[in-house]
């Protein structure tokens, strides 16, 4: 009887790109070496959209989303795998503006992507949309420490802070660099702010 160890990982691997999420997901649960297979096509690309909805038990599980994302990804086989990460996370300016509740369960949740961030090793393409830039200078640290970034895209961030300490200067060395308005905003840059980034051909 032939067994699926019996292929070449190459093979099974290169089938693999062929197949669907959801399918990829149950054929990764069949047996180890099967997800060992899949976790390259299954965490390639991975977008992170977490929701509050005004609730406290609803914010605790969004503190825990974070938590199990860096849980996750601190399997090496698995943040090495991600290639492309959209980190789409906002409350929505009414939210923002009336509840102490939701930014403090927002802020927790940052912390925890950033702190899982840091495992993706093979990142090429970062797309970042947040509800302020509270947290971009921390995030750009991190960002700057990985080695295989070359695009990001930020939405509706305005890189509008002076930096403090000359020594902590993040420096992104991107082929791509991508600034969108939203909010009937346009993208406006600190003088200082232009140091974040260096393009390169």
């Amino acid at each position: 009887m032939v067994q699926a160890k019996d292929l070449p990982v190459e093979i099974w691997r290169e089938c693999s790109t062929y197949v669907g999420q959801e399918d990829l997901a149950i054929l990764s649960s069949a047996s180890r070496f099967l997800r060992e297979i899949c976790i390259p096509s299954l965490f390639e690309s991975i977008t992170y959209r977490p929701k509050y909805l005004g609730r406290l038990s609803r914010g605790q599980s969004m503190v825990k989303q974070a938590q199990q994302l860096c849980e996750l990804v601190s399997n090496h086989a698995i943040g090495s795998a991600v290639r492309k990460c959209r980190l789409l996370a906002t409350l929505g300016r009414t939210i923002w503006k009336t509840s102490d509740e939701a930014k403090a369960v927002y802020c927790v949740f940052l912390q925890g992507f950033i702190e899982a961030l840091s495992e993706f090793s093979n990142l090429r393409e970062i797309e970042i949309e947040l509800e302020n830039d509270t947290h971009l200078f921390e995030l750009l640290l991190v960002l700057a420490k990985l080695p295989r970034l070359e695009s990001a895209t930020f939405h509706h961030l305005h890189f509008n802070r002076p930096l403090v300490e000359e020594s902590l200067i993040p420096c992104l060395r991107l082929r791509n660099l991508v600034l969108k308005g939203g909010y009937d905003t346009i993208p406006t840059f600190h003088p200082e702010a232009l140091q974040y980034f260096h393009l390169i051909k």
